[in-house]
């Protein structure tokens, strides 16, 4: 899987649990995103590994400042 496939596979999961319908852009944290709040984070997370048959450590996850970071990690786990 490429990092366009890894990224489209968060962003929909991002919208998926947050019901957030604006631009994502990789610049954003997740205090930028409406709705993006611990629980969400968890179950974002959750369906991403689920989706791409990984199992990020959660708390690697709460290191990542941006999206491009969220992204960075998931594409080092499927490599």
């Amino acid at each position: 899987m490429n990092r366009h496939e890894i990224k489209e596979v968060i962003e929909k999961s991002i919208r998926t649990e947050t019901e957030y319908e604006g631009a994502i852009k990789e610049s954003m944290a997740a205090n930028d995103i409406e709705g993006w709040d611990s629980l969400a984070h968890v179950r974002i997370i959750f369906r991403i590994d689920h989706h791409l048959g990984t199992q990020v450590d959660l708390n690697a996850t709460y290191a990542t400042n941006t999206i491009t970071d969220l992204i960075e990690l998931f594409v080092n786990e499927v490599e």
